[in-house]
């Protein structure tokens, strides 16, 4: 399986949040990701969107996964996930309705792309 990718401008943070805490809406635009579990809240956005958080993983790259796709489809982010973990580079994932972002450290950002292209993946424009 071919895939399209390409790097979101932007650098993220990974922010958490107690699960009873008042939880913000980030300040910034373009990106961002809230997920409720049982005993907490992550919000990923731009650096800098979630000042008051009780933990915080900054730092990080997105690279889209473009979409969209079929939800019939198995594999997009078992690919992404093998050839970056030959790497040895860490991800963190988020999914949407239409595609998926796999975030990687900003300093590992270049190797993620050059792995990914090695291993037939295409560079899309922004």
């Amino acid at each position: 399986m071919q895939l399209s990718f390409s790097i979101l401008l932007e650098t993220y943070g990974i922010y958490q949040f107690a699960e009873n805490s008042n939880i913000p809406t980030p300040t910034t635009t373009g990106l961002w990701s809230f997920t409720r579990a049982k005993n907490e809240v992550t919000i990923v956005c731009s650096i800098g969107g979630c000042p008051h958080a009780t933990s915080k993983n900054e730092g990080w790259k997105a690279i889209k996964l473009h979409g969209p796709f079929d939800f019939a489809l198995t594999g997009i982010i078992a690919e992404v996930g093998r050839v970056l973990a030959t790497a040895n580079i860490g991800v963190f994932a988020i999914s949407t309705y239409d595609t998926d972002y796999i975030l990687v450290k900003q300093h590992n950002c270049e190797n993620a792309v050059k792995s990914l292209i090695d291993a037939g993946h295409l560079l899309a424009p922004n």
